[in-house]
């Protein structure tokens, strides 16, 4: 019984207060940007650059340059977002 009661005040104080909902969930954290990681993010996360990798390769990439974002969501999963292959442009 003490559980469904801790899980329904967890669950208003989450409705009622969205800094407490922050603390309580997390928050997303930004690992790479435009190809260039954010070493003291990984540090702080204990991620490594293999498990970003890893995560990149389940998308298609094989190359830290090839990704825009990496994000560590709040559920602790690696999202991975792939940076745009130049357009050619022929001239005119």
């Amino acid at each position: 019984m003490s559980l469904v009661a801790a899980d329904l005040a967890m669950g208003w104080l989450r409705w009622r207060s969205p800094s407490a909902s922050q603390v309580i969930e997390g928050q997303a954290l930004v690992l790479v940007t435009h190809g260039e990681v954010h070493d003291e993010c990984l540090a702080r996360e204990h991620i490594t650059r293999d498990e970003i990798l890893e995560a990149a390769r389940a998308v298609g990439l094989t190359r830290m340059t090839q990704i825009r974002f990496a994000v560590l969501e709040s559920d602790g999963q690696i999202s991975v977002i792939a940076r745009r292959a130049p357009r050619f442009r022929p001239r005119a």
